[in-house]
């Protein structure tokens, strides 16, 4: 990869928001997962965090104005929201208070538009259908500085589309959830269409880190709604292998994306390729342009994260459909499985569950989903072999 620069940190706004537009760091940028318990939390340093940042804001808030940035509280208030939803659906309620008032002291519109999204995530939690879709609305019009509320237009700023696409991705997220097929399959299509019509660098070695990471990022959006997609179709009882046409891209893009923040110039070489498990073991720690970073390296991290965690859903469910449509003596549903297997652990050197580990971003429960996919599928094949 080229030198990053300051220029180009600048160029890309990967310091504007001083990484809080990356996505829940504990559950990921996935909002689908945003309901469910992480592992490995650390209840006492989120506690830590939590007091701290209360005590802060009532000092703040104690003290002449004149004393005051005019930035410092409502940064405070955005962060210790986001600490708060940390601790669960009991904490959700004070969290969107925090986010309300910060929402009110902020004027710039790229802070506003950020902290809609969080809102409209928050909301949509707490099963709030209208405030959800009201705040995400809110998010886009200040995307694209637009009364409408419609996604047709790209914005300039890389920040903003950033902020635009995660919020667009909640969104299909949000509709699936509560039955609205259509909806989300036509918004899931035409963002996706949206996503394509932006012009990538030709490659990811010619590009600049920053740069880099943006499109990655933009990559990830697409592979998720893919996912959301391919659940929508066969949902609707669409032909089997649409969903799975929709599941293999989104495979690829989240491999591509942990590869180009892990392996240098997406090179790997052919025994990696022959050698999955070699290969994945690759995949686990940032290249030192990103992990060196101040600004980048939470970002990229959390990414990493989440194109791992996405390609293991992807691999799952064709596994299932595979399974589905062939039985469960399908060696190409085995095949995805054990991608799925591999793409969620750590450190993974075999297929023996016992010397598995979980990656600590990816849930107990989806865990072992996995491998009892895994080894019902491969038990069921051993014993075809046998007879």
């Amino acid at each position: 990869m080229a030198p990053e620069i300051d220029s180009d940190l600048n160029k890309w706004e990967w310091d504007v928001l001083e990484n809080d537009w990356t996505g829940d760091p504990l559950v990921g940028a996935d909002p689908s997962k945003t309901n469910q318990e992480p592992l490995h939390r650390s209840d006492e340093r989120l506690s830590k965090v939590e007091n701290n940042l209360r005590d802060a804001i009532q000092r703040i808030e104690a003290s002449p104005p004149s004393n005051i940035r005019p930035h410092t509280l409502p940064t405070l208030l955005l962060r210790h929201a986001e600490v708060l939803e940390h601790f669960g659906t009991q904490s959700v309620q004070t969290a969107i208070d925090e986010y309300e008032r910060a929402w009110s002291s902020f004027t710039d519109p790229i802070h506003k538009a950020f902290i809609a999204w969080k809102l409209g995530n928050a909301n949509s939690r707490l099963d709030r259908d209208f405030a959800a879709r009201e705040w995400w609305s809110r998010s886009v019009q200040l995307c694209q500085s637009s009364d409408s509320g419609h996604h047709s237009v790209i914005p300039k700023s890389p920040l903003t589309q950033r902020i635009l696409f995660s919020t667009l991705v909640s969104q299909s997220a949000h509709l699936a959830q509560s039955g609205k097929l259509k909806e989300a399959q036509n918004l899931e299509e035409s963002t996706l269409a949206l996503l394509r019509s932006i012009q990538s660098p030709a490659t990811i070695a010619s590009a600049t880190p920053p740069e880099s990471l943006h499109f990655l990022y933009l990559l990830q959006r697409s592979s998720l709604l893919s996912i959301h997609l391919a659940e929508v179709l066969h949902a609707q009882k669409r032909p089997a292998y649409t969903s799975v046409q929709w599941l293999t891209s989104a495979a690829e893009s989240s491999e591509r994306v942990a590869r180009a923040l892990t392996i240098p110039q997406l090179h790997s070489t052919n025994s990696d390729q022959q050698n999955l498990s070699g290969q994945l073991r690759n995949t686990e720690k940032l290249l030192p342009s990103y992990s060196s970073s101040k600004s980048m390296n939470i970002a990229a991290s959390e990414l990493l994260k989440d194109a791992r965690r996405t390609a293991a859903d992807a691999w799952n469910l064709m596994g299932i459909l595979h399974e589905t449509q062939e039985g469960t003596k399908s060696r190409t549903a085995l095949n995805c499985f054990e991608h799925a297997t591999r793409w969620a652990s750590t450190g993974n050197k075999d297929d023996n569950r016992s010397n598995a580990s979980p990656a600590d971003y990816i849930l107990e429960s989806d865990w072992n989903i996995y491998w009892d996919n895994y080894e019902r599928v491969k038990s069921a094949l051993e014993k075809s072999d046998e007879k």
